[in-house]
């Protein structure tokens, strides 16, 4: 069987869940979008596959009902030991210097991307974490 690769997206914007699910099939080979539009939900995604944690998690900062700090917050102090690989990736709209700082604070937080994340992006992600290893080569389909 062939190992996939989780990514959990918290974010309540349909569209760019259809942005980011496109992304996804394009760049990644084998993967497998989740998608989360408020932070109790997304933290109940976290803990129910707590056996098989997801690979990536994005994170928007700015939420209709709480908001991504929560999220991270929750996040840090309830599963981060638990799950040592996951990455979390902020990606949010805010590209001031404090947010980037306030995110970096949290040993949890593994990067910082200005929406809309991008082809460019995922293959950053890809590399820097992954060495690659779950970026689709050309040509090649699911």
């Amino acid at each position: 069987m062939t190992e996939r690769f989780k990514i959990l997206l918290l974010d309540d914007d349909e569209t760019y869940h259809f942005i980011i699910e496109n992304i996804c099939d394009m760049m990644i080979a084998d993967a497998e979008l989740h998608w989360a539009k408020t932070t109790a939900e997304a933290l109940d995604m976290v803990a129910n596959n707590a056996d098989n944690p997801f690979d990536v998690i994005l994170v928007d900062l700015v939420l209709d009902v709480e908001s991504g700090w929560d999220f991270i917050a929750t996040y840090q102090s309830s599963f981060n030991q638990l799950m040592p690989k996951t990455i979390l990736v902020v990606n949010s709209v805010d590209f001031s210097r404090f947010t980037k700082q306030k995110a970096a604070a949290y040993p949890s937080v593994s990067a910082y991307y200005v929406k809309p994340l991008n082809d460019l992006m995922i293959e950053d992600i890809l590399t820097q974490f992954f060495d690659g290893k779950f970026l689709k080569k050309v040509g090649q389909t699911d």
